[in-house]
């Protein structure tokens, strides 16, 4: 679902996406916090909660996809876009066409998000329709070996989620 509900004392806020969560979570006040993911809403209303360590909620997390061709590289970068304009992400993903500079280097489509949305991030972008012959699939991948300077960024994009009041 990409929304969490965090516990203060005191006070309970419900509903927030994970940046907002995360913005939460560096104010004083929030050092006693308890974060939960909600993971579905039942007819009934009731909540399914999942607990969540607070750090995943800033930490990075990337899904990669590589191509020797650079035109390979930017359809599924349109793919992508294309998709979230159908069906928005989750939470906050930013997405990052990059090539190695080298006559012949790897393109990659990288997708980066924070960890604590990395379950509704794959299932978003497992519902991309992809050709049933095609190579590549998103794997895993370090966010810093994604921040080299030997690899020159072609095309980057922020795509949002869907806003409650949307």
């Amino acid at each position: 679902m990409g929304r969490f509900l965090i516990e203060l004392p005191g006070e309970r806020r419900a509903g927030l996406t994970a940046e907002e969560a995360a913005v939460l979570l560096e104010t004083p006040e929030s050092r006693e916090a308890v974060v939960y993911r909600i993971h579905r809403v039942c007819d009934d209303g009731r909540w399914e909660l999942v607990g969540v360590a607070n750090a995943t909620l800033r930490r990075p997390m990337c899904i990669a996809y590589s191509r020797s061709d650079v035109r390979a590289s930017r359809q599924d970068f349109d793919r992508i876009v294309e998709h979230a304009a159908l069906a928005p992400p989750p939470c906050r993903v930013d997405i990052r066409l990059v090539r190695e500079p080298s006559p012949g280097g790897a393109s990659i489509t990288a997708v980066w998000f924070v960890e604590a949305c990395a379950d509704a991030v794959h299932a978003w972008l497992s519902r991309i329709d992809r050709p049933p012959d095609d190579p590549s699939s998103g794997k895993p991948m370090a966010p810093d070996e994604l921040l080299s300077d030997a690899l020159q960024v072609v095309k980057q994009a922020t795509l949002e989620p869907r806003r409650a009041a949307d």
